[in-house]
């Protein structure tokens, strides 16, 4: 009989939309149609979500909650629910357990790996919306993995740094883009320019509003570079409906309060050809585990504007314009730099060599190979 691995879905129940989920969908299947005699059991709170990998050997174990008021009545009726899917879970007989956002096993004896995404709720908890008690018990969970994949070097080192993970029971799996992201045609670039920004060149932010991702610094660096008074800021991602007050109040203050889009819960194909529309893709962020949007402008063509952090250099190389991300005035630089017509080829022919390095394929083997590791250990 083929392995048996029990994945603990939390992460679909918290961040449905986000890069962490998409790992497993585009990971999950790969390995169940490259292991034909393996089978997957997810655990989650609804079946119906729409962001859960699917597949012929992927089964769905879910306990949807009875969400009525006042809760504190139907609290045992939904503990008693999540009891018996955990129960049904154990009878499954997984041979291995993989926990996708912090959780311990409910199945005794059963060997653990974990996924570490990023330190940074230990990095910057006054950011982070997860609580003190978020980061205690995302370094206990990694310890007592009998393996631990991180999605970068970086991430891992930190890790290894910060929790004193053994080095040897942790592999490091890089990302991809989905396959939807690729050039398109200049025709359907000048369309989308059209109908999002009137006609208006601009430069493209994807992700979410956490002050972690510096959209502050984005923001001053856009009213700060004079040579982009023409253009736009697209911000696309699923949580920009309506921005903070003060990145509001920051917009007003460097005069760019007209001058800024708003892309809602773009569709991937939305998304890509709001990439290969855009002048340049700007990632500021403070810190990141990975940065799949990296991959998915680079396969664009478009060219890259980057904090100039340790995990963005991993996944960009020499593909990349980067600048400190506590300097506006740099990133305002790089900005204007980056539309000089010699930049933007070096940028776009280096981008695409740089996306070759990236597979979900091999992303999806390497996971495997420690699923693997792990069942077969003693």
């Amino acid at each position: 009989m083929g392995l048996r691995v029990l994945i603990d879905g939390r992460i679909f129940d918290v961040y449905p939309h986000g890069g962490i989920a998409r790992i497993y969908r585009e990971v999950l299947p790969r390995m169940a149609e490259l292991h034909s005699d393996w089978k997957f059991a997810i655990t989650v709170k609804n079946a119906e979500t729409p962001s859960l990998p699917r597949h012929d050997r992927i089964r769905i174990l879910s306990w949807k909650p009875l969400e009525l008021r006042p809760a504190r009545l139907f609290r045992r009726v939904n503990e008693w629910k999540r009891n018996r899917n955990e129960e049904t879970a154990a009878a499954w007989n997984p041979g291995v357990f993989h926990s996708t956002y912090y959780t311990a096993s409910p199945v005794k004896r059963c060997k653990a790996v974990a996924m570490v995404y990023d330190l940074i709720d230990d990095q910057y908890p006054f950011a982070m919306p997860n609580g003190p008690g978020f980061v205690g018990r995302q370094e206990k969970v990694l310890k007592e993995a009998d393996a631990v994949v991180g999605i970068s070097r970086a991430t891992i080192d930190a890790a290894i740094a910060r929790f004193g993970l053994e080095p040897g029971s942790t592999t490091t799996m890089h990302l991809d883009a989905s396959p939807c992201f690729r050039s398109r045609s200049e025709r359907e670039r000048q369309e989308f320019r059209r109908r999002c920004t009137g006609g208006r060149r601009f430069f493209l932010f994807v992700g979410s509003t956490g002050s972690y991702k510096n959209i502050g610094t984005l923001i001053r660096a856009f009213g700060a570079a004079e040579a982009l008074r023409e253009h736009v800021l697209v911000l696309a991602g699923h949580s920009i409906r309506h921005l903070p007050e003060h990145l509001f109040d920051l917009a007003v203050g460097s005069r760019v309060e007209d001058r800024i889009v708003k892309l809602l819960h773009p569709a991937d194909e939305t998304l890509c050809l709001a990439y290969n529309a855009a002048d340049g893709f700007v990632f500021p962020s403070l810190q990141e585990g990975f940065g799949i949007p990296l991959v998915e402008a680079m396969r664009c063509g478009t060219p890259v504007v980057a904090s100039d952090i340790a995990v963005f250099r991993e996944v960009c190389g020499d593909a990349a314009l980067f600048f400190d991300p506590h300097d506006h005035v740099a990133l305002a630089r790089q900005l204007s730099r980056v539309r000089a017509p010699d930049v933007r080829a070096r940028l776009v022919e280096a981008g695409f060599e740089r996306a070759r390095a990236f597979s979900w394929d091999r992303a999806a083997e390497s996971l495997a190979q420690v699923y693997l590791r792990v069942a077969e250990s003693s």
